[in-house]
């Protein structure tokens, strides 16, 4: 039996919260391809959003100081065990990485202890400036209106996390990494604007967010590094107007993931498996 310790990387809003829940609700009942072998321990970050979802409502926000982990024991259809380490954390507390440029003692145990990371992007949420590659040069002339603050892009943000996190965890990039293994998750895939049938998720993150896709792919091994989309809810969801389907069916009947190749499934535990059982 192996423990798989995955550090879940997501900011606020990102949906965390949304896709541990379905995650867990998926693992008690549904026919996945990883199961509980017995029951979980410490899951009680996520009963005030199974709650939320039971009454067709928004689950809410985690609180700053917070970060829990709960102990999964799995098993996949062939038998084989590992013990999934989940956590529970405010998003805040990933953004402050970047934004102080500090690692404190808590987060460097979990980001040198962890065997796989899971990065969860939300589109919609990451603004994607116009630079040079897609606006002209005569476009760019310093104009006379007064000087503001400059904010880094997302994308370097983003980038400038993943390299704290791999010199916090002491890993070079001379060879291709093998780990941590990584997954990317397009976190609330169904708001995702126009996008063509069985498109192929590392396509979607090529051609929103090309800096990060192009520093993945230069790092990691390929067979340590995977893509997939998720939506978790289907649909948006929020505190006011309760939604009639998810009262009658239960949240457990609604999310899905885009696997690799672009197909759909409705077992949300795909992603996990491809991060725990990837060989390196």
């Amino acid at each position: 039996m192996s423990d798989a310790n995955v550090l879940l990387l997501g900011e606020s809003g990102f949906g965390k919260t949304h896709y541990g829940t379905q995650l867990l609700l998926r693992l008690r009942g549904k026919e996945c391809e990883l199961s509980f072998r017995e029951p979980p321990t410490n899951i009680s970050p996520f009963d005030a959003a199974i709650t939320h979802l039971n009454k067709g409502k928004t689950a809410t926000h985690t609180s700053s100081g917070v970060y829990v982990e709960s102990r999964w024991p799995l098993k996949d259809t062939q038998g084989r065990q590992f013990d999934l380490i989940w956590p529970d954390y405010a998003g805040e507390q990933l953004t402050h990485i970047t934004t102080r440029r500090f690692v404190t003692p808590e987060w460097r145990h979990r980001i040198c202890e962890s065997s796989g990371w899971a990065l969860m992007l939300r589109l919609r949420k990451l603004n994607v400036p116009k630079d040079t590659f897609v606006k002209p040069l005569a476009n760019l002339a310093p104009s006379s209106s007064p000087k503001t603050l400059q904010k880094i892009s997302d994308q370097a943000r983003l980038i400038e996390l993943l390299q704290i996190l791999l010199y916090t965890r002491r890993t070079g990039n001379l060879l291709p990494i093998t780990t941590p293994q990584l997954t990317i998750l397009l976190s609330c895939w169904d708001e995702i604007e126009g996008l063509e049938p069985d498109v192929r998720p590392a396509m979607v993150l090529a051609s929103r967010l090309p800096l990060v896709y192009s520093f993945i792919e230069s790092n990691w091994k390929p067979s340590s590094r995977v893509i997939f989309g998720l939506s978790a809810l289907e649909k948006e969801l929020n505190n006011k107007q309760a939604d009639e389907g998810y009262i009658d069916k239960g949240p457990a009947a609604f999310g899905y993931v885009i696997a690799p190749n672009g197909t759909r499934s409705d077992d949300l535990t795909l992603p996990i498996r491809y991060l725990v059982e990837r060989p390196a």
